[in-house]
């Protein structure tokens, strides 16, 4: 799996998890979720990683998860 943002240090899973669901491609969701299981994906999910996600982005995180967190916890906003 190929990083999508750049960083000194090795990403914990946590980073994995909540990047690849805001800025990977579909089939790097779903290669995500076959690689560390879809729990060990929905829990690192459920961590909320404030002002990443697009709506967009969020809402196919969560159908894919099978899961409803609140998206104030996700979800970037422009004032």
């Amino acid at each position: 799996m190929q990083y999508v943002w750049s960083s000194s240090k090795e990403p914990t899973l946590y980073d994995v998890v909540h990047h690849t669901l805001a800025f990977g491609t579909y089939a790097d969701c779903i290669s995500l979720v076959r690689t560390h299981s879809l729990d060990t994906v929905r829990s690192e999910f459920l961590k909320p990683k404030k002002g990443l996600y697009s709506r967009q982005a969020f809402g196919f995180a969560r159908l894919l998860l099978h899961v409803s967190p609140n998206p104030k916890n996700y979800v970037k906003t422009i004032s």
